[in-house]
Formats: C-alpha cells, structure tokens, sequence
C-alpha cells in the first residue's frame, strides 16, 4: 500500500517535471506556490466564530 502511494506521488512529480520541460521553464517555478496562510487561518477563525456564536 505504501509503495503505491509513493509510486503515485513519484509519477505527478515526473508528470510536473516533464511539463517544465515542455513548457521551457525551471521546474521549481511550476512548484512555486504563492499561498498566504495568514489569509487562510484568518478565514477558517472567521468561520469558527461565526459556529460559535448560537443560532436563533
């Protein structure tokens, strides 16, 4: 089972790296990933409030 998770996770990582090259570009520019988690954790707090104040 576990070697066919890391199977799965090696052929996307070649797949990414193959479209890298196809697109003429450094591989770690397809895995650069702008995430804010900042923005993230502020919204799932907002959610959290909001579930914790009770329903009419």
């Amino acid at each position: 089972m576990i070697y066919k998770r890391w199977r799965t996770k090696k052929s996307i990582l070649t797949s990414l790296i193959e479209i890298a090259t196809g697109l003429r570009v450094h591989p770690k520019e397809i895995f650069d990933i702008m995430f804010d988690f900042e923005e993230y954790y502020a919204n799932l707090d907002d959610i959290a409030k909001n579930n914790d104040i009770p329903k009419k």
